[in-house]
């Protein structure tokens, strides 16, 4: 089994603030609770994005933080003609935007079952994903004296 982490849920995981980060790290736990032992895939279009930021604010440390999250075995889908073609037709069938159906497409393109945890509820149009929406808590309302 596979639990493939859309880019929203790998930027919350290393660099989110922090409820953000704390529904990243409990989901990810609820689902090895739950499942065990489980490969971690992204799509090397969430390895892009999450790179962007300390690319463009020289954010070595992020970076280094982003590098030691994948040395745990994180699986990164390939870009490939049959995951491009694949995600055409979910564009065609669901009317997702192009980065999400690449992203979908890059995790049926991995063998077995999968969940597919995110922080957008538009990938549950995808009915062929086991999409899990992770929500961070709200923040705690201020109270005005």
């Amino acid at each position: 089994m596979s639990l493939f982490l859309d880019a929203s849920i790998l930027i919350w995981r290393v660099e989110g603030l922090p409820q953000f980060q704390r529904a990243a790290v409990d989901a990810l736990a609820d689902v090895r609770k739950r499942h065990g032992e489980i490969g971690l895939a992204v799509s090397c279009i969430s390895w892009l994005e999450c790179r962007v930021r300390p690319l463009r604010e020289d954010g070595r440390s992020l970076l280094a933080s982003y590098t030691a999250f994948s040395a745990g075995g994180v699986r990164v889908v390939e870009l490939s003609d049959e995951v491009v073609g694949r995600a055409a037709e979910l564009l065609a069938k669901f009317g997702i935007k192009t980065p999400d159906g690449l992203q979908a497409a890059s995790a049926l393109a991995l063998p077995g079952p999968l969940i597919f945890l995110t922080g957008d509820a538009d990938f549950s149009r995808v009915k062929a994903l086991d999409v899990r929406v992770v929500k961070p808590a709200a923040r705690p309302r201020r109270s005005v004296s």
